[in-house]
């Protein structure tokens, strides 16, 4: 073919897709229903993407250069190849099974398996050459190509399929796996597919230049495009065997899921159109080719002078590849009207059809209403301001406008209402217009009574006093006729001549009602949030963020129950039910969808009159009147709102991360830690939210709001839970959240062995404070029975010298005056006396003796009553026996005084009065303390003195049981005529040892 015919084709081509290039452009050529965001070098690792891929888990990773980045849809976080390759990223592919298949430069191939993508493999292959793209087919083996070969694996090894395969083919440019399953591979000997379940290629029946994702055919077109990488164009002319060559750099295609297709090119930009023909994308490429450029307002401009690729993920976003970065075309769920600048206050009225009539208060052009269908019409003959729209019982529309004025538009025409209402041409407008239920027009204007056209005219508040005097805002009719007033704080509801108000008292606190749903469960929605009327309360419904459900200037209920308003925050959708449920539990919080500018929607709700701001058309559509301008959802196309999965990226300590494992150790002495995590899988990623609590620090959930970082100081050593949940796309937070459990080694200082170390050291030094203390204490004593003692053997020594001695001398005369007696009884009484001073004498020089018997240095019980025996020498004693058992152990002093004179006392008692053969000691040192028994064999004690304790006048005996309380011991006596007698002397351990 002639350059000469091939320009004459191509004009041919451009001037027949010309119209429908117009049309697009009218459409969607200027991207105006998706969001663009631009992600440049500045925001972390946008320089050179050589690919990218989406994993079923939600991640977007990209290979720049020889790094591989995840990207979140906010950030990129470089990851860190285990078997790092020092040449360029060429191909990226995400299998369905999760696994990251990478192809460098070298001619490796790197595996980063699903779930851990630091544990990477190779897979081998004989030669060095460089894959060029990635395909998986439906038996899990990956296809990919070089320049020179066809390779296909299972995961082990590459393995070249050679010409007996049916591949007769030197040099190879594209493979491509269709939805059916069929491979198609593009080699300099045309193309050739592999039927999915055959073993070997066929050779197609007509040549292509590149293969896309996704198959269609019409007619003798071999059409096929497969939507996702880098997608272009098959095309086979009728009756043409080449097609010139087109998708090289300067254009590449992208299908999308709504069958929509991108144009990137090198030079002009984005572009999409939809659905266009194979001729159309053929001619645009070819002008491309031949430099006969489209005009440049038909295409987007980029952050760069090139568009290199597109990419969609799996939330139907396109990400567009520049020189300098990345672009995000996200779509929107409102489509917004291209209108005049400079108009705002939009009053809208749906027509019976799809259309729509609308009307504006400010504009800059002469007509003030509009007609919407697929053009936007002026009706001519109107230019006064529209404040309010009503459409009356005969089809008409009334139209209120500045100065109180009313117009009638009929079939195009527009005619005033006689009589105007009161006030007119004052400069107050027209608000809100309905019919009661008699069928009387009710108009109010603003900052004026609302009033009743009768028969007779306008009669002011309709002749009910009990109306304010001040203008309300919206008037609505329900299905029963009776008309709904809003004023602030109070409506007034009028059934037929019956007029019923509800203020504060039954709940009705919203200051400006913007709108009334009042059939069915009534709803009021104005600047202090929503409410529904049971009945007899009106009840307020409270959303997690509250501040969505403020400014509410338009509402209406759908078929399908649900609710949908306007207001500060954007456009609000309530599913069925949520309201209901709401008021049955006080404490519920409505689970809402929320679409601001983000998603198309003009801004807020136009705040100021007119109302409604939002509207149902008869199509279905809902209407929206903006501080930006008009737009239009349909809330059958919406899609589906998405639960995002929540994933822990990393946990912080100083300049060192850690993987978020399952059994995570931090070096003991930590202290500050940083936990990063994000959510996957939600359309706009800016909206995510969250929420996060670290089980044993924090006492409930803490709302992180966007952050993604979560900070905490100061922990000390143990076992922490750290969980991370994020709000769902119907603004409740999702029921899964992502988890990880962390320890914090102790430093010794904070192990449980040192507190016992410490504790062991604080025993020990309190025991030897208390044996100090002990010691102390026990030389105070001894000090104080010295003194005891001393003074004792003081009274001793002058009891002997004075008493005992007087007492001894007068003996001895009363002996010596004795033998001059003659014998007779006075003698005999003399000498029985004598006998008498004699056993006194003893028995005084036995009590001095006794308190001459000083403190037992060596402090043995035993040989103290051993030496009792001593202090009778010459005198007859019975046969006396001392016994010890058990340990020796060291008795307090005090304790062996007491034991020692109390025990001395009962042996002199047996030894003078028992008349016994045998007195027996036994002294026993028991676990349970000091045990001292003194029994003997004699005539035993009266039952009465045991009882007594002791013999009237007399101390030795109360002195036992003295003693032995003093010391917190036991005194026992037992005795008969039969056995003798038993003293029992008993000092419980705890006073008795020294410890």
């Amino acid at each position: 073919m002639t350059l000469a015919i091939r320009i004459a084709v191509l004009a041919v081509c451009v001037l027949v897709l010309m119209p429908a290039i117009v049309l697009a452009q009218n459409d969607d050529q200027q991207l105006d229903g998706f969001t663009r965001t631009v992600f440049s070098q500045q925001d972390g690792a946008f320089g050179h993407i050589s690919g990218m891929a989406q994993t079923p888990d939600g991640w977007i990773w990209l290979a720049e250069r020889s790094h591989l980045y995840r990207f979140d849809g906010i950030l990129p976080e470089l990851v860190e190849i285990p078997t790092p390759d020092t040449s360029d990223i060429g191909t990226i592919f995400a299998t369905n099974s999760g696994d990251l298949w990478l192809s460098f430069g070298s001619g490796r191939t790197i595996v980063l398996p699903a779930g851990d993508v630091h544990q990477a493999r190779t897979v081998p292959k004989k030669d060095a050459s460089e894959l060029k793209r990635f395909q998986e087919d439906g038996l899990g083996r990956i296809w990919s190509f070089s320049y020179n070969a066809v390779y296909e694996t299972t995961g082990d090894e590459w393995h070249q399929i050679g010409k007996g395969a049916g591949l007769d083919a030197d040099h190879f440019y594209s493979i491509l796996l269709d939805t059916d399953g069929t491979l198609w591979v593009l080699s300099n000997k045309g193309v050739f597919t592999l039927a999915e379940g055959r073993a070997k290629f066929e050779s197609a029946k007509f040549s292509a230049t590149w293969i896309t994702p996704r198959a269609n055919e019409a007619d003798n077109h071999a059409l096929r495009i497969y939507g996702n990488v880098y997608l272009s164009i098959v095309i086979a002319m009728a009756g043409k065997k080449e097609v010139p060559s087109f998708c090289g750099s300067r254009l590449r295609v992208l299908r999308d899921t709504r069958d929509g297709f991108w144009l990137m090119s090198s030079a002009s930009g984005v572009r999409r159109a939809s659905s266009p023909n194979p001729q159309d994308l053929f001619a645009l490429g070819a002008s491309l080719e031949k430099n006969i450029s489209p005009a440049p307002s038909v295409w987007t401009k980029m952050s760069s002078s090139s568009a290199g690729g597109g990419f969609e993920d799996r939330q139907g976003n396109v990400w567009v590849v520049t020189r300098t970065g990345l672009e995000l075309f996200r779509p929107n769920v409102a489509a917004r009207l291209k209108l005049p600048r400079g108009d705002y206050a939009y009053s809208m009225l749906p027509d019976h059809d799809a259309s729509i009539w609308f009307g504006t208060a400010q504009s800059v052009h002469p007509y003030r209403w509009w007609h919407v269908a697929s053009t936007i019409k002026p009706a001519r003959g109107y230019d006064l301001d529209t404040t309010a729209a009503y459409r009356d019982i005969d089809d008409s529309v009334l139209l209120g406008s500045g100065g109180g004025l009313l117009r009638r538009f009929n079939h195009g025409k527009f005619e005033p209402v006689s009589p105007q209402p009161p006030g007119s041409g004052q400069g107050d407008d027209v608000i809100a217009m309905a019919r009661d239920g008699q069928g009387k027009l009710w108009v109010s204007i603003l900052r004026r009574p609302i009033a009743r056209l009768d028969k007779d005219g306008w009669l002011v508040k309709g002749g009910f006093d009990q109306l304010p005097d001040k203008g309300n805002r919206r008037a609505v009719t329900d299905a029963r006729g009776r008309l709904w007033l809003s004023y602030p704080h109070e409506v007034f509801v009028l059934d037929g001549q019956h007029l019923t108000r509800y203020s504060r008292d039954e709940g009705m606190d919203i200051t400006n009602v913007g709108d009334i749903i009042p059939d069915g469960m009534t709803l009021l929605g104005g600047a202090d949030g929503l409410a529904a009327f049971d009945g007899r309360q009106f009840r307020r419904i409270f959303a997690l963020d509250s501040s969505v459900l403020t400014n509410i200037n338009g509402m209406t209920r759908l078929g399908d129950g649900s609710v949908w308003l306007y207001g500060q925050k954007g456009v609000v959708r309530i599913g069925a039910g949520e309201i209901e449920h709401a008021l049955k539990n006080p404490q519920y919080r409505i689970a809402i969808r929320v679409f601001d500018d983000r998603d198309g929607v003009p801004g807020a709700a136009q705040n100021a009159y007119p109302n409604p701001s939002l509207v149902q058309g008869a199509d279905g559509r809902l209407w929206l009147a903006g501080d930006n301008g008009l737009a239009w959802i349909d809330p059958e196309k919406l899609p589906a709102a998405r639960e995002p999965k929540v994933v822990i990226r990393s946990i912080m300590v100083g300049s060192k991360s850690y993987r978020p494992d399952s059994a995570l150790a931090l070096a003991p002495g930590t202290r500050d830690i940083q936990i990063d995590y994000t959510a996957l899988g939600l359309g706009d990623a800016t909206r995510s939210r969250f929420r996060y609590q670290l089980i044993g620090v924090d006492k409930d959930w803490q709302d992180a709001g966007g952050r993604r970082q979560a900070f905490y100081t100061n922990l000390g050593p143990g076992s922490y839970h750290f969980r991370v949940e994020a709000l769902n796309e119907n603004n409740t937070w999702n029921e899964t959240a992502d988890t990880v459990r962390f320890a914090i080694e102790p430093k010794f200082h904070q192990t449980t062995w040192f507190f016992v170390l410490c504790a062991v050291v604080v025993i020990a030094l309190l025991w030897v404070g208390y044996l100090y203390r002990l010691r102390q204490v026990t030389k105070g004593l001894m000090r104080r029975l010295e003194e005891r003692h001393a003074e004792r053997d003081r009274i001793a020594r002058e009891l002997h010298d004075t008493y005992l001695q007087t007492t001894h001398g007068l003996v001895l005369k009363m002996h010596a005056v004795s033998r001059e007696l003659p014998d007779g009884n006075s003698k005999k009484r003399i000498l029985s006396a004598l006998e008498l001073a004699r056993a006194a004498l003893a028995e005084g020089r036995g009590r001095v003796y006794a308190l001459r018997a000083g403190p037992m240095k060596d402090l043995d019980l035993a040989v103290a009553f051993r030496a009792i025996a001593q202090e009778f020498a010459g005198d007859p004693v019975p046969n006396f026996i001392v016994s010890s058992s058990g340990t020796n152990r060291a008795v307090d002093p005090l304790v062996i005084d007491e034991l020692y004179a109390s025990g001395r006392e009962a042996v002199i008692n047996a030894f003078n009065h028992a008349s016994a053969n045998t007195v027996r000691v036994d002294l026993r040192y028991e676990k349970r303390g000091v045990r001292v028994e003194i029994t003997d064999d004699g005539k035993g004690i009266e039952l009465q003195v045991v009882e007594d304790k002791g013999i009237s006048g007399h101390w030795g005996i109360r002195g036992m049981y003295e003693r032995m309380d003093r010391v917190g011991g036991m005194c026992e006596i037992e005795g008969n005529t039969a056995t003798g007698t038993k003293v029992t002397l008993f000092v419980p351990r705890r006073r008795a040892y020294r410890h």
